[in-house]
């Protein structure tokens, strides 16, 4: 004998009656939000659309630069090939991903990182400055200068850190650097930065609030947004 006592026909039936209007009135919802999405969509992406109209597609090419002023001034090494005391370091949250959103629950970590987030390495027999990249953070020269030519090497490592393990490998020249230290997303001095993502080297960005800039761009659907990239000849931006 069942141990589930009967319950009266009627009851049952206004169970079942009240479960199809729940499923019925969750379907409409659907179809609604549905509807609404759909319409968004044609008011969304025409507009995403027409900010990249009229810009040409971005192909490989070989960059050179070209018909640059010779300096002035004399050769100056930033690096010694010793030790980072020419340099700042500084790093930002201890959690990346608290990097980029709108509110924090915790401050930067700041002032650090010389001797190990940040330290001098033998590399293929030369000297060289080792970047971690666990934490987000940055590697600021002391010096004040103007009116440059900026030139390093640089290579890869072979770790991955959380939050980018399936990005590709991720940095910048910060150049006219500028005000104080974490003061873009507390992580980074205001500057231009000239990205040097793994596959993806020239885009420009604008590192902080109020900061513009121009340049020439193409469309490529590979890069990370915006989904523009320097490019000569093409479209100005």
């Amino acid at each position: 004998m069942s141990d589930v006592a009967k319950l009266p026909r009627g009851r049952t039936n206004m169970r079942a009656r009240t479960r199809a209007i729940v499923v019925l009135g969750l379907g409409l919802i659907v179809l609604a939000a549905g509807a609404t999405a759909y319409k968004l969509r044609g008011v969304l992406v025409p507009a995403a659309e027409a900010l990249t109209r009229g810009i040409p597609i971005a192909g490989p090419q070989e960059l050179a630069l070209a018909d640059l002023p010779m300096g002035q001034g004399p050769r100056v090494s930033l690096f010694n090939g010793v030790d980072l005391n020419d340099w700042d370091g500084w790093l930002g949250y201890p959690d990346p991903a608290e990097t980029f959103k709108k509110t924090h629950s915790v401050n930067p970590i700041g002032a650090g990182g010389i001797g190990k987030d940040f330290r001098v390495v033998v590399e293929e027999g030369e000297p060289a400055i080792y970047v971690n990249g666990k934490t987000f953070g940055s590697l600021t020269h002391k010096g004040d200068y103007a009116d440059y030519h900026l030139s390093l090497q640089f290579k890869w490592g072979k770790t991955t850190y959380y939050p980018k393990l399936s990005d590709p490998q991720d940095s910048g020249l910060l150049y006219h650097s500028h005000g104080a230290p974490g003061g873009a997303l507390g992580t980074w001095m205001r500057s231009v930065e000239f990205d040097i993502i793994h596959g993806q080297f020239g885009r420009l960005v604008t590192v902080g609030d109020r900061l513009s800039s121009k340049t020439t761009v193409g469309r490529d659907a590979d890069l990370l947004n915006p989904r523009r990239r320097y490019m000569v000849g093409g479209a100005r931006s």
